[in-house]
């Protein structure tokens, strides 16, 4: 009986222990990996902020060609003045933001009362069922575009899918679309993509400038949501501009 004891109380020594070492390792890593990744974002220098500075107020006027009447504009995220560069090693010039503006339809706009008016006035008198049908027939109303540069990869088939002809961009094409077809999601590539190369389950786009240089090669459009307003505004924006924000390339 003693020696049982003395062993279960070794083993449960042994298992506080272990809990103990668990706790003290999950809290160094949650005290420590902060810290640590902070220390690897600095301020930009003045070159890298003159570059910064050039590639956000081109892609602003870009997007601001986006803003309508029908569409309510909000900037989720942006390059701004408090923007740290990353010591990522893979790509010339690395940030820790990227700039993403959504937009919704604007209360009372054209848009609004074509789309959303008619359903809300005919709500009143429908049941539960029937406004769950009428609502799945209602179009997107929401679209969400970022903006990346410097990627180091696209996805594997980028070059292989159906191309939208984007004027200024090397590759565009749909990347995602629900069953319904009332949401999509277009990619657009700018910069050198045509000589990336095959790697796993995507293309690696291939730097010409070493890790560190405050270059932008490449910059990588998102648009995700209303079909019908992606397609109006690949047809309606100058995409060509995008490639006034790359420096080196």
């Amino acid at each position: 009986m003693k020696a049982f004891r003395r062993s279960g109380c070794t083993v449960l020594k042994l298992k506080e222990a272990s809990a103990i070492t668990a706790m003290v390792v999950a809290v160094f890593f949650l005290l420590y990996a902060p810290v640590q990744a902070q220390n690897n974002l600095r301020e930009p220098n003045a070159t890298e902020r003159q570059v910064l500075e050039k590639y956000r107020d081109a892609i602003h006027t870009v997007l601001d060609a986006m803003d309508s009447e029908d569409w309510d504009t909000t900037t989720d995220f942006d390059v701004d003045d408090n923007i740290l560069v990353s010591s990522d090693p893979d790509v010339p010039l690395d940030v820790d933001e990227l700039i993403q503006r959504s937009y919704t339809v604007k209360k009372d706009s054209p848009l609004y009362q074509r789309e959303v008016a008619p359903f809300l006035a005919k709500m009143q008198q429908m049941s539960p069922m029937e406004m769950a049908q009428a609502g799945k027939k209602l179009k997107m109303l929401r679209l969400e575009v970022q903006v990346h540069f410097n990627r180091a990869a696209a996805e594997r088939d980028a070059k292989t899918k159906a191309q939208l002809q984007t004027p200024g961009a090397a590759y565009s094409y749909v990347t995602e679309e629900s069953e319904d077809k009332r949401s999509q999601t277009v990619v657009l590539l700018f910069g050198d993509w045509k000589s990336a190369q095959q790697r796993g389950d995507d293309i690696k786009f291939h730097f010409k400038h070493p890790a560190h240089t405050p270059v932008i090669e490449n910059v990588v459009i998102q648009m995700q949501g209303s079909p019908e307003r992606i397609r109006e505004l690949l047809r309606t924006v100058d995409w060509k501009k995008v490639n006034d924000t790359m420096s080196g390339a």
